[in-house]
């Protein structure tokens, strides 16, 4: 048999020690459990999504990204008290994005949450002071049996909507008339008709409605004073 080198010694050294310590997995890099995070919710694995989040977040509960990330992937995976605790750091680490807002607001609707629903929202349209999160609240509100709010909700949407866009009176139309207001509905709907005629809901709304639109349809003066289209 051949003597062994020193230097082969010193070699089998290294390889035995790599062998020892290497069978302990090294900490994976934040950067690839994001990216197989990501491919698990593409592919349903809301399980393991969930589980390389919660390590992400273990790891830096300042990301908001990934506390956001956490919050959709436990909505998905059905936890929804895991999926709020998520979205509410979320929200206060980026209190202005708007999909974080919105997120939190339905996983509090679907936990009945009431309170803390109409708190998130009413605080939030109160500091932006955007219409969209004003028709936010306002659909909440109807959908939480609180008619009262949701007209005022939809009023202060609609005064502070620069554009004139029809989206504040067709959410209108749509409140007014579930509240049985067929006349207010009528006047909501057609001012959103002004607003944008090629918009298909408004088209097919006034259409149920009897109402057939074009040039000569004209907007009926206003005859209450909770009108929710009054300008």
């Amino acid at each position: 048999m051949m003597p062994m080198m020193p230097g082969m010694r010193w070699v089998l050294v290294i390889v035995s020690a790599l062998l020892i310590f290497g069978c302990s997995p090294s900490k994976r890099s934040a950067p690839s459990m994001r990216a197989e995070a990501q491919k698990d919710m593409e592919f349903h694995r809301y399980d393991e999504a969930v589980e390389l989040y919660s390590e992400l977040v273990q790891r830096d509960p300042t990301r908001w990204y990934d506390q956001y990330a956490l919050g959709q992937a436990a909505v998905a995976q059905g936890n929804l008290g895991q999926a709020r605790m998520a979205l509410e750091i979320a929200s206060t680490l980026r209190p202005n994005d708007g999909r974080i807002a919105r997120d939190l607001a339905s996983v509090l609707y679907q936990l009945d949450a009431r309170d803390e629903l109409f708190r998130l929202l009413k605080d939030r349209a109160q500091t932006t002071q955007m219409p969209n999160d004003w028709l936010l609240l306002a659909r909440y509100a109807m959908d939480c049996d609180d008619p009262d709010t949701a007209r005022l909700a939809v009023r202060i949407g609609i005064a502070l909507d620069d554009d004139g866009s029809a989206a504040p009176y067709l959410l209108a139309a749509q409140i007014a008339r579930q509240l049985g207001e067929e006349r207010d509905a009528r006047r909501a709907l057609i001012i959103a008709w002004h607003a944008n005629p090629e918009d298909e809901q408004v088209n097919t709304m006034l259409r149920d409605m009897g109402i057939v639109p074009g040039p000569t349809l004209a907007i009926p003066p206003s005859t209450s004073a909770v009108d929710p289209a009054t300008q």
